[in-house]
């Protein structure tokens, strides 16, 4: 299992990630996997790969922004972190990836 972060407005080119990282075969998880692996609801992951033993992935777009926002365990609550503590914080391989 792999975590792929990129910015709300973006999608991941699965494309370029395959061939960029020599990835075979991916596919997005299935709620419920999701959900075994993290204990949380799908839309609610926080981008903390690390946390679920998880490789990251984060698209380097999100380093643009001083901030990030997102869902933090629960579709209800968010959190605000800056850019530069997340990537920190979580020590992600970053590259070009997003569309």
């Amino acid at each position: 299992s792999i975590m792929i972060v990129v910015s709300a407005d973006k999608k991941v080119d699965t494309s370029k990630f395959k061939k960029d990282y020599r990835v075979k075969d991916l596919e997005m998880a299935k709620p419920d996997d999701v959900e075994k692996v993290t204990g949380v609801k799908i839309g609610a992951v926080p981008p903390f790969g690390n946390l679920f033993s998880i490789a990251l992935y984060v698209d380097k777009s999100l380093s643009e922004n001083e901030t990030i926002v997102f869902n933090a365990g629960s579709h209800t609550k968010s959190m605000l972190i800056k850019y530069e503590d997340f990537e920190k914080i979580t020590n992600p391989t970053i590259g070009e990836f997003s569309k």
